[in-house]
């Protein structure tokens, strides 16, 4: 079940960016698509980086879990310069149920706190300490 989820995400983001992300090539949109499809699945699936690895070696992809965690590190940076990204995990988001995107949304938060200055740090932690916890055994 969790596999014919990933294809359908990865199909997507095919059909988004016109590329075949599986395809061993390292143009810009090449790239740029798989940071996505590696945001996703580390962030929604819980994919680890071997996972991923072996998710790419199985579509025919070479790949191993460098190559993974460097476009994961990457993946904020390709969002700020390219212009289709963010619309691209946009459309994506609308493929998840409530839940699912509440997950996600997590999840992005979770990943974007090491890439903001430490002026920003101070400013949300300010809000976010202000916030009622709804649930305290989340796990």
């Amino acid at each position: 079940m969790k596999t014919k989820q990933i294809n359908k995400v990865a199909q997507l983001i095919k059909d988004l960016s016109g590329v075949n992300i599986f395809e061993n090539r390292r143009t810009r949109k090449h790239t740029e698509a798989r940071s996505l499809l590696n945001f996703i699945l580390k962030n929604h699936f819980k994919m680890t980086l071997y996972d991923i690895k072996n998710y790419y070696i199985a579509q025919g992809k070479s790949y191993d879990h460098a190559t993974a965690l460097f476009s994961l590190k990457n993946f904020e940076v390709y969002k700020k310069y390219s212009k289709n990204l963010n619309e691209w995990f946009n459309i994506i988001k609308l493929e998840y149920n409530d839940y699912e995107l509440m997950t996600l949304k997590r999840e992005t938060i979770k990943h974007k706190v090491d890439y903001i200055s430490d002026d920003y740090v101070s400013r949300i932690y300010n809000i976010v300490d202000k916030l009622p916890v709804d649930r305290l055994a989340k796990k």
